[in-house]
């Protein structure tokens, strides 16, 4: 037979592309149906450590897990499976690193299996998201236990009853429009403790690449030096997957007299003084709240003592119906104040908003029947902003994210 030369696997000019088609072509999270928070990065040098690829990864986004497999020796590369904490960030990383090098050789990047759990991340949120538009697109799926959503935020969680109900809103809400036919959900399963990822190391640690082996579980690497370009990508732009940065105390509110009179966001009326913290109970649920002083104190005696208040009646938000409030705010004997929803680690409890959003529905306040007089729960509304305004002239609007709380005594106590 006629020998010919040896022929190379790639030509030199191919190009990357040409090399890793399959591992270079990169479908939008909300178009594909196999994207999920974790990836598989392939063709890795066995000796090759957990640490390593955890500063190489998080940059591009906090690094929840990584599962490095290595085979027997002799068979194979090794190969690891990457779980970021939202879609987002694996996406992110699925395209800057695919067919980069990781050590001497190119690593090969897909999309690892969904791990399924009752708490979902729904990405692609805006301005024009709300508590209300969330809990009416995804209830329809089974019982919401809790929606975690900041106003203005681009991403959210939903905590459901069971984990059918979060596959459900899994498949079928991925690629969804909410707020325009441009504006498409991403949605995949997320970690079922809210506070798990607090305790994942930050993506602050600047890349270096690993130092000499000597010695691995597959055997002895003496003096092996790895590339001093280990990975030849530069670090992706900032993203909002950071903490947020707390307010500083020259953001805080100017207070007299205990109150927050000189607010003139919410924002800055949560930096006030909170004079209770507790539940707010409906019918079984209950709600973590915690209360911000806006006006005079007569009246908040009535809260200090119990840290539940129920909700036993609602009051229509009716001129006629409101009269009565009203009346009792003229005398001059009634706490105002603002309810906000506060951190709590209990699945059981549900977000504040979420009653907001009851209210609203119901065109009603909620009213609790304490031993020294009243307490009314506005939504937001004419009649809450009204009221808030006497005590805080600056606000100009409330949202779906605080009860307006008007605590009247009776005049008999």
């Amino acid at each position: 037979p006629i020998e010919r030369p040896f022929a190379p696997r790639f030509r030199r000019d191919e190009t990357k592309k040409e090399k890793f088609p399959n591992y270079l072509h990169h479908v939008p999270p909300e178009d594909d149906d196999k994207a999920t928070r974790t990836l598989f990065v392939g063709n890795l040098e066995v000796p090759i450590t957990e640490p390593d690829l955890r500063r190489i990864f998080s940059r591009y986004g906090v690094v929840e897990d990584i599962d490095i497999k290595r085979p027997p020796p002799g068979q194979g590369n090794a190969y690891a499976f990457i779980k970021f904490v939202n879609l987002d960030m694996a996406h992110r990383a699925k395209v800057e690193m695919s067919g980069q090098y990781i050590g001497k050789f190119q690593c090969k990047i897909g999309y690892g299996k969904a791990t399924p759990s009752t708490r979902i991340w729904v990405g692609g949120l805006g301005s024009w998201t709300s508590m209300s538009v969330l809990e009416r697109e995804f209830d329809r799926f089974g019982l919401i236990r809790k929606i975690e959503y900041v106003k203005g935020d681009s991403h959210a969680y939903i905590q459901f009853d069971s984990i059918d109900a979060a596959t459900s809103a899994c498949q079928q809400m991925r690629g969804a429009p909410l707020g325009g036919a441009d504006k498409r959900l991403r949605v995949d399963f997320a970690h079922p403790d809210p506070t798990a990822y607090q305790s994942y190391p930050a993506p602050t640690e600047p890349f270096r690449p690993p130092g000499d082996y000597t010695e691995t579980t597959w055997g002895r690497y003496d003096d092996r030096r790895w590339e001093a370009s280990y990975v030849s990508v530069a670090p992706p732009p900032s993203h909002n997957w950071r903490p947020r940065t707390p307010p500083s105390p020259s953001a805080s509110v100017k207070r007299e007299n205990g109150t927050a009179q000189s607010a003139s966001t919410l924002q800055e009326l949560a930096c006030g003084r909170t004079v209770w913290q507790g539940l707010l109970v409906l019918k079984s649920n209950g709600f973590a709240a915690r209360m911000v002083l806006c006006s005079a104190e007569p009246a908040i005696t009535m809260l200090s003592s119990d840290q539940t208040l129920r909700i036993t009646q609602r009051l229509r938000l009716d001129p006629s119906k409101l009269a009565e409030v009203d009346r009792r705010l003229s005398q001059g004997l009634c706490s105002i104040l603002v309810a906000m929803g506060r951190e709590n680690t209990d699945p059981c409890q549900t977000a504040l908003q979420n009653l907001v959003s009851y209210l609203k529905q119901k065109n009603a306040a909620g009213v609790i029947t304490v031993p020294k007089g009243i307490v009314y729960a506005f939504p937001p509304c004419d009649f809450a902003l009204k009221v808030l305004q006497k005590a805080c002239p600056n606000i100009k609007a409330l949202d779906e994210d605080h009860i307006l709380v008007v605590a009247a005594p009776n005049p008999d106590k």
